[in-house]
């Protein structure tokens, strides 16, 4: 289900963009919580649980969104 925030419509889970919700996006989410900025990172589709945070809780919601595909 996308969201649209600010005129722009985001895909929960989507960490780089592509929309799509895969593998990718689970590692780019750890990456940018390593400290690695990674390239095209959008915070706000990464935040799937809302709590204004990207952590840990965040990528296993991503994972559980992929394997419910």
């Amino acid at each position: 289900m996308a969201v649209k925030f600010s005129g722009t419509t985001l895909l929960p889970g989507d960490a780089n963009g592509d929309g799509i919700v895969d593998i990718v996006d689970v590692t780019t989410t750890i990456s940018n919580i390593l400290g690695q900025n990674p390239e095209g990172f959008n915070e706000k589709a990464t935040d799937v649980n809302g709590d204004g945070d990207v952590d840990i809780v965040d990528v296993t919601s991503i994972i559980d969104m992929i394997l419910k595909q």
